[in-house]
């Protein structure tokens, strides 16, 4: 008879599904008309915190965008969406809403003029989730 390894869990898988994105323009125009915002350089974060209609939504549902007045190329606004959205998946989870019934709508501006590194950009990100979770809690 052979043993038995011990149990190891699954690896956490960070994901950020469609249903996460910020998509529907009444809830964009809600968040951009009632949402408190701040900065982190290059990074303009928008949130609202609103109630969940459901449990089956997530808690936190976001948007990116880069703005076309401080990036004329398409390939350098979607480059930058590209690490940004990387960053955010990855670091998701670091996000603490203070209870069940609620959802965060939060938005990301960058609104830096030049293109950065990953590594920059999620530096950024990272700062910035740590403000959030100052400012909710």
């Amino acid at each position: 008879m052979t043993q038995r390894e011990p149990y190891t869990p699954a690896p956490v898988r960070h994901t950020l599904k469609g249903h996460e994105r910020l998509k529907l323009k009444k809830q964009i125009d809600t968040l951009f008309s009632l949402g408190k915002a701040y900065s982190v350089l290059p990074i303009t974060i928008k949130y609202l915190v609103t109630t969940r209609s459901s449990l089956d939504q997530p808690r936190v549902l976001t948007g990116f965008t880069v703005p076309k007045k401080r990036f004329k190329r398409a390939v350098k606004r979607n480059r930058i969406k590209r690490l940004m959205r990387e960053a955010w998946r990855i670091h998701k989870a670091e996000i603490r809403t203070s209870t069940e019934n609620q959802q965060l709508h939060v938005f990301l501006i960058y609104t830096g003029t030049e293109l950065l590194s990953f590594n920059e950009i999620e530096t950024a990100i990272l700062k910035s989730i740590e403000k959030l979770n100052s400012v909710l809690l």
